[in-house]
């Protein structure tokens, strides 16, 4: 202050001796700048005026002006003061945005810190509410821990219902750290629930298991139910059921159950569709060409379009003949209708095959598809053209 004062003086004085061939409005500029380095440093209006009014003079009467230089500096320090005050001002809000401190508050009183610590020394001096994160950072590990004792004194007597309630407890306390974990003191029960929860979860599996009982199809709700309580036991639990492999069983009796209805069901339908009642040759010709013959009924409520084919040949041996010509293995065959329900074709129309080979003595179905006078087509799987054949 004592420095401050005798500079303030001297310009003072070196003013007074100037004065006598300056203007009264240099004059006045320089007694403004004069009282700018007693001024607080948060008060920019005084630098202000003696910015204007300098920057009001003439470039001869600028040059006239004495301690300009006191000018540049008080802006200088006024800049650098506003920008530190800027950015403690930024944590000032970081800090007031963590509100009253709980579980969520981890993050705003992370950022909050992390902002702080950034800050220069003279920064951190002009944070006014720093004491509240300070208080944050010691309420936030102290809620924690009350948050887990809690947690795990709601689990209460443990059921087969309590997963949740003990994973979240678990999952509480793992997140403390080492030190702040030591200070659950009921940590013991959780232990033991989680040791309950795991018999009862087994104890549970093995009951549903055994309910499944002999298996037919009506089994699927209960087998679904032994698996989906199964399925949620951990590897050591899982290998505690005495009897999974029951379980197993059922699952594939009950598979197999399901797939021979389902066929049965394919096949049921198939056969309300058409019925193909019989597929021949003729023998072979001189040329090796056999005639194919096709016979079937329109079991259906809908007039058939066209009836597509197709059929492999056989010699006497069973083995596929191919064709002498064009090496075909396959014979593609159409028949146009329309043919509503109960007509179809029977007798000895024949189809040429297009296939050449004295061997042939035999043909088999292999693909059939039917198209509707509405345009709604069906094609039928090898296990449904092999019962549809009657």
């Amino acid at each position: 202050m004592r420095k401050v004062l005798v500079s303030v003086l001297l310009l003072g004085f070196a003013l007074i001796l100037a004065a006598c061939g300056k203007s009264q409005v240099v004059q006045n500029v320089e007694q403004l700048i004069a009282v700018l380095p007693a001024i607080s440093m948060g008060n920019e209006a005084p630098i202000l005026e003696a910015e204007n009014a300098y920057g009001a003079l003439s470039d001869e009467e600028k040059e006239q002006v004495e301690g300009y230089s006191i000018l540049t500096e008080a802006r200088a320090s006024f800049d650098l003061w506003k920008a530190d005050k800027e950015k403690a001002d930024e944590v000032d809000g970081l800090i007031s945005q963590i509100g009253q401190v709980a579980l969520e508050s981890l993050g705003a009183i992370t950022k909050a810190r992390s902002a702080y610590d950034a800050l220069s020394t003279a920064q951190k001096e002009m944070v006014g509410n720093y004491a509240i994160l300070t208080t944050a950072e010691e309420e936030y590990p102290e809620l924690q821990i009350e948050t887990v004792i809690g947690l795990i004194e709601r689990i209460g007597a443990v059921t087969i219902t309590s997963e949740k309630q003990i994973h979240e407890a678990e999952s509480a306390y793992n997140s403390l750290d080492a030190s702040l974990k030591e200070q659950v003191n009921n940590y013991p029960v959780l232990g033991s629930a989680r040791e309950t929860l795991s018999q009862l979860k087994v104890s549970n599996a093995e009951v549903l298991i055994s309910a499944i009982g002999s298996v037919t199809l009506s089994s699927e709700s209960a087998i679904v139910s032994a698996e989906k309580a199964y399925s949620a036991l951990s590897a050591d639990e899982a290998k505690r059921v005495s009897n999974r492999s029951i379980l197993t069983d059922s699952r594939n009796t009950y598979d197999a159950l399901a797939a021979e209805e389902a066929m049965k069901l394919a096949i049921a339908e198939a056969r309300s569709i058409i019925r193909v009642t019989r597929i021949w040759v003729s023998r072979p010709d001189s040329a090796g060409g056999v005639k194919l013959y096709f016979n079937f009924v329109n079991n259906s409520e809908k007039a058939i379009k066209y009836v597509t084919f197709g059929a492999t040949f056989y010699n006497a041996v069973g083995d596929v003949a191919t064709c002498k010509y064009k090496r075909d293995t396959v014979n593609y065959c159409s028949d146009t209708g329309p043919y509503e329900k109960g007509k179809g074709i029977s007798g000895t129309k024949w189809y040429w095959g297009k296939f050449y080979n004295w061997d042939i003595s035999s043909v088999k179905l292999i693909s059939l598809n039917i198209e509707y006078m509405d345009g709604t087509m069906v094609w039928f799987t090898p296990e449904q053209i092999e019962y549809i054949q009657y």
